[in-house]
């Protein structure tokens, strides 16, 4: 299969993103098309919903402040900046 060029997840401005994090179809949706992906973006509390899906394991990344001492429970390298490692890009917000 010809790899995406991105796999981007960023939390809804309507919705709560614990409610996501939760959520095992979204997971393995997520863990499905990173496969897939070139590239995968997370943004703001989305980079729980990452990690939630097991992508953050040993990767640095970051979220929202009010989120960024969840990052460490999903096995992620929080950092006080924008990410962008290999395939992997974070950011805490716009």
């Amino acid at each position: 299969m010809e790899k995406q060029s991105a796999l981007a997840r960023h939390a809804r401005p309507d919705s709560d993103a614990r409610s996501d994090v939760r959520r095992s179809a979204v997971h393995s949706f997520i863990r499905e098309q990173a496969g897939h992906a070139r590239y995968v973006f997370s943004l703001c509390t989305g980079a729980l919903i990452c990690g939630a899906a097991g992508l953050l394991e040993g990767v640095r990344a970051t979220t929202h402040e009010a989120a960024f001492d969840l990052l460490k429970y999903f096995g992620a390298i929080p950092v006080d900046e924008r990410v962008v490692d290999a395939n992997n890009v974070s950011a805490a917000g716009l």
